[in-house]
């Protein structure tokens, strides 16, 4: 899985014909991990609580 995300995000990166849009595009899969995690820790905390009924 790891070799799998470091291809589509150099692929993403190499989409890019300026610094600029770069630096966007790096913000953009930022957030894009952060909301991924976000729901991930959301869910497994659910589930956790659940497992404690």
């Amino acid at each position: 899985m790891y070799e799998e995300t470091k291809i589509w995000i150099y692929e993403e990166f190499a989409k890019c014909k300026s610094i600029k849009e770069l630096e966007e595009r790096y913000k953009e899969l930022q957030n894009f991990i952060k909301d991924e995690y976000e729901d991930c820790m959301r869910f497994l905390k659910e589930e956790n609580e659940n497992e404690r009924r």
